[in-house]
Order: structure tokens, then C-alpha cells, then sequence
């Protein structure tokens, strides 16, 4: 299972979930902090992987054990609460560093180009673009 992956922690689980799971009333501005220092440690030792397969074998677990939690949990009711909490702590770990894409430079992409400029569509024509 996923613990045997050893990618995380048990206490790190458990931290994450004591913030993810307060009441309402009681959650703070520095709760999202929180939930993500204790979420860091297993991204860090899944960036240290350096194995594409071994890599892939955890994102395949995780990502299987988070979707069919989901699913499950829609039908049936669930009293474990371990499994809630590795739920949880999975389902924000999985968009973090443990994706396949590549991170993206929003920054260093290229302005959209005009309509009017050579080798772009004409599919704007009398729209926004004129001044």
C-alpha cells in the first residue's frame, strides 16, 4: 500500500489532518501554512527519487488510492478514520510536486499575438483587438 512507499509519514498525516479537520469556528489565517509545512517533507522526498519508475509507481498508488476513496466514499459510508485522513493528506499532496507536468514559467511565455500579425487565424476580425 502506500505506506510501505515510505513517501511520507505517518505523524506527518496526522499534523495535516489535526489542522485540515478543525472545527470551523477555530480555524485560523495561518492554517493553510500549517497544513502545507507538514505536507512539504513528503514532496521533498519525492523530488529525491531519482528513479522515473519508482517515481511513477507512487503517483500511480496515490493517485489510485485517492480517486477510488472518492468514489467509494460516495456510496458507502466510511467509519475509518485513518482512511479519511490519508484521504485528505493525499488529495492535497497529489497537485503539489508529485505531478507529472513539468513546472510552468507563466512569466517567461510569449505575449498573445495580435490577430492582424503573420501566421495567427483571422478569428478576431473587428473585435476587441482594433483600437
Amino acid at each position: 500500500m502506500l505506506h510501505s512507499a515510505a513517501r511520507f509519514h505517518w505523524s506527518e498525516v496526522e499534523a495535516f489532518a489535526r489542522t485540515f479537520y478543525k472545527p470551523l469556528e477555530r480555524q485560523g489565517a495561518a492554517d493553510h501554512a500549517h497544513m502545507q509545512r507538514h505536507l512539504q517533507p513528503a514532496v521533498d522526498r519525492f523530488a529525491s527519487i531519482e528513479e522515473d519508475d519508482e517515481r511513477e509507481k507512487f503517483r500511480e498508488k496515490l493517485s489510485g488510492f485517492v480517486r477510488t476513496y472518492a468514489y467509494l466514499s460516495q456510496i458507502l459510508p466510511y467509519t475509518d478514520h485513518e482512511q479519511e485522513m490519508l484521504y485528505s493528506f493525499g488529495r492535497f499532496l497529489m497537485p503539489r510536486k508529485i505531478t507529472r507536468r513539468p513546472f510552468c514559467n507563466l512569466s517567461r511565455l510569449d505575449p498573445p499575438k495580435r490577430p492582424d500579425e503573420p501566421g495567427v487565424p483571422g478569428l478576431l476580425h473587428g473585435s476587441a483587438w482594433q483600437a
